[in-house]
């Protein structure tokens, strides 16, 4: 980024200044993926009775059974715990 501001004559802070700017109006103008959103409404068209019926439970998960769950999609679906 030096060298850039150094070939445009520029100082680096502007252009810090400028690059952050432009990432933060592409970051309000974004739009989510038309894919994307439709797998999320089709999960909760298949798994919302589950999940309303999951709000009502009153008994919870303890931490231990949390790692041993997440430990189990490891080692089934690939992925680190980290």
């Amino acid at each position: 980024m030096r060298a850039l501001a150094d070939e445009e004559g520029r100082q680096l802070q502007a252009l810090v200044d400028e690059a952050l700017a432009d990432l933060i109006e592409k970051h309000k103008n974004a739009k989510p993926r038309s894919h994307v959103m439709g797998a999320y409404l089709a999960s909760h068209e298949k798994y919302g009775p589950f999940i309303q019926k999951a709000r009502s439970m009153t008994d919870y998960l303890t931490v231990a059974e949390v790692l041993a769950m997440h430990a189990d999609q490891i080692e089934r679906y690939g992925g680190s715990p980290a």
